[in-house]
């Protein structure tokens, strides 16, 4: 079972303890407003296009056997992103000399993704890291995961996952207790306001939530995206506060919003829908993290 992988972050100090190497696979069911990842929403090859590196060669409408490239009025190619989604061959990218056509993941088997991991070993064991997975959503990409896990466990490396909550439990749990920590995303739990944000309702994310809390909870870190409007409101810290004891979950990690992936939606051909959304200030924030901690509960910014 292969996966499209659509970065390997090398050396990252973010996602999980010591140095790590975070993995982002490519897919997810949610579409989330602000995602900072809109590359790794689609579970195909996509194609990203950079303005600012094309030179309005022509090359790619000449290449391009599908009819997928007309020209804008400043000559600059526009892509017909239904077409290209079910391109087969990318031949656009390979002959943009310039790089302002590039495909969004490679595919990878589980062994060859390990292979390459493996090398930054030595790092790992002397900073007691390891590696994150990300995305997307990896969990939704089951048969991958368990496969890519077991070398990892096997070879004593340490493996974190990221996840939307949004999966298969029955295919899940058959491996989810060999991750050292779970980073579970909770962005509200209002279920008409979630689907509203991200596409989908909650309850499939708050069963799991329910079942992994019953075999690991102390692996389990629940993450907030603090989202202007949507998530950083009282009511909803509070109530994901409330979801986390009934749980018996001890960690919280706050996420604040920025939009500096703003241009991958340019690129994508998609619209960014929060480009006039701020970020909360450092006071706001603050004010979310003594509200978590007076609740018992071990709260961390990221």
């Amino acid at each position: 079972m292969n996966a499209i992988i659509f970065n390997i972050q090398e050396y990252s100090l973010q996602d999980g303890e010591g140095i790590r190497t975070t993995i982002f696979i490519k897919g997810c069911p949610l579409k989330c407003l602000w995602c900072s990842n809109p590359e790794g929403q689609d579970f195909r090859f996509e194609i990203m296009y950079n303005k600012m590196l094309c030179k309005r060669c022509g090359t790619c409408y000449k290449v391009c056997s599908h009819n997928a490239i007309e020209f804008d009025v400043e000559g600059y190619p526009d892509f017909n992103r239904d077409i290209c989604k079910n391109c087969s061959d990318y031949i656009c990218t390979e002959n943009c000399l310039n790089y302002a056509i590039i495909i969004s993941g490679k595919e990878w088997t589980p062994e060859k993704l390990f292979d390459r991991v493996k090398t930054n070993s030595i790092f790992y064991r002397n900073s007691d890291g390891g590696v994150t997975l990300s995305g997307g959503e990896p969990l939704f990409q089951h048969k991958f995961v368990s496969e890519f896990v077991e070398f990892c466990t096997k070879e004593g490396i340490s493996i974190g996952v990221e996840t939307c909550g949004m999966f298969d439990w029955d295919k899940v749990s058959l491996f989810v207790d060999k991750f050292d920590f779970i980073y579970f995303d909770i962005k509200c739990v209002d279920r008409e306001l979630h689907k509203q944000i991200t596409g989908c309702e909650n309850d499939t994310i708050l069963n799991n939530l329910r079942n992994l809390s019953k075999i690991c909870k102390d692996k389990i870190t629940v993450s907030i995206p603090l989202i202007p409007v949507f998530t950083a409101t009282e009511k909803n810290i509070k109530d994901i506060i409330n979801i986390c004891k009934i749980n018996g979950i001890e960690k919280i990690r706050l996420i604040p919003f920025h939009n500096l992936g703003e241009s991958k939606y340019t690129s994508l051909g998609k619209k960014y829908s929060l480009s006039k959304l701020t970020g909360l200030d450092e006071i706001q924030i603050q004010n979310y993290v003594k509200i978590i901690s007076e609740s018992n509960i071990s709260c961390s910014v990221e």
